[in-house]
């Protein structure tokens, strides 16, 4: 009789009745598969975005940044989208202060703050081809404030979302 268990192979021997011999041991050699997988991740942070405005009424733009940091693992595509937040009318992101006035802002991929960064083809594709981290800056800006504005505290929350 042998006996065969579920992690490897091996061969026992057992003794046979009534004859007085016993066999001799025999050992055989059986291969065991090893496989590993390490599944396409990346780890997202995120800094605040805050505006400063000082000059009400001037009807100019207030600038910020923030920045998204990532760490993915290496050879990954991924695309990073910012959705228009929470009080968006359509793509027209809107922050709102605590008496529900709203303030309209965006955010861009580009200093010049010509390219919005949102959903699909307004997100940023990218490939980690090696050392798979790095930072990306976010361009933020509220056009025009001016004294239509109405004085208070606004504020949205962006969901930044990494598809690979």
């Amino acid at each position: 009789m042998y006996i065969r268990t579920a992690f490897c192979a091996l061969v026992l021997p057992v003794a046979a009745f009534g004859s007085g011999s016993a066999f001799a041991q025999q050992a055989s050699d059986i291969a065991m598969p090893v496989s590993g997988e390490v599944r396409s991740r990346c780890d997202i942070v995120a800094t605040p975005m805050r505006f400063q405005i000082a000059n009400v009424g001037a009807n100019s733009s207030s600038d910020a940044t923030a920045t998204i940091h990532l760490r993915c693992t290496q050879r990954t595509f991924f695309t990073v989208t910012i959705d228009y937040g929470q009080n968006a009318n359509g793509t027209q992101r809107r922050m709102i202060s605590g008496d529900g006035d709203l303030l309209a802002y965006d955010v861009y991929r580009n200093a010049a703050r010509t390219r919005p960064w949102g959903l699909g083809n307004r997100g940023v594709r990218f490939y980690a081809s090696g050392a798979a981290e790095g930072t990306f800056n976010v361009y933020g800006r509220i056009p025009n404030v001016s004294t239509f504005n109405a004085a208070g505290s606004y504020r949205d929350t962006l969901t930044v979302q990494i598809e690979f």
